[in-house]
């Protein structure tokens, strides 16, 4: 089981139900990718997902360096850091709380659609401003209150676009909590 380390103020969101996804860099970038590539999910025959791979819309594998090496050789294979679906993971900061790990997936953080941002436990933020014929209209929504909290936690990210896993999950343990 692997550990894995939230902001303080999520844990409850994580106990009540409302943060149920969380997204992290890929480390390493995969560096330059032609327009369209995409990041899917290796399977073996009759087996579960154990590494993605990128893409090019074409269906031809893009080969960047990827974070694992077979052999001692760079390969394009990328390992999710914290597991794959069925995996379970352990709360670093709260003692005794277990999540299970239900999808994973790659996008770029951008893509991050306002369900999903509901999901990340954020904050609606300001987004825009719209000038209608009874007044100025302000927008708040769950997206903009991510990419707040993205901005503030890697610089510079957001405006380059990087590419992102995407966990989902789901409590299985909250025994001896102080966060409840």
């Amino acid at each position: 089981m692997k550990s894995i380390s939230f902001r303080s103020e999520f844990v409850p969101k994580i106990l009540n139900g409302k943060k149920t996804q969380t997204r992290r860099l890929v480390k390493p970038q995969p560096g330059s990718l032609p327009e369209g590539a995409y990041c899917d999910p290796y399977r073996g025959e009759n087996k579960p997902f154990t590494h993605f791979t990128f893409w090019t819309k074409e269906n031809k594998m893009c080969l960047p360096i990827g974070n694992v090496k077979i052999k001692g050789k760079e390969t394009c294979h990328w390992n999710p850091p914290f597991g794959v679906p069925g995996d379970r993971l352990v709360i670093k900061q709260a003692p005794h709380i277990t999540l299970e790990i239900t999808n994973v997936r790659v996008e770029r953080v951008s893509e991050i659609s306002e369900e999903d941002a509901r999901k990340e436990g954020v904050q609606k933020s300001w987004a825009y401003e719209m000038d209608t014929p009874d007044g100025i209209v302000s927008y708040s929504t769950f997206r903009a209150g991510f990419k707040g909290l993205w901005n503030s936690l890697y610089p510079g990210s957001w405006d380059r676009d990087d590419w992102v896993w995407v966990y989902e999950f789901k409590l299985l343990t909250r025994e001896g909590c102080k966060y409840e």
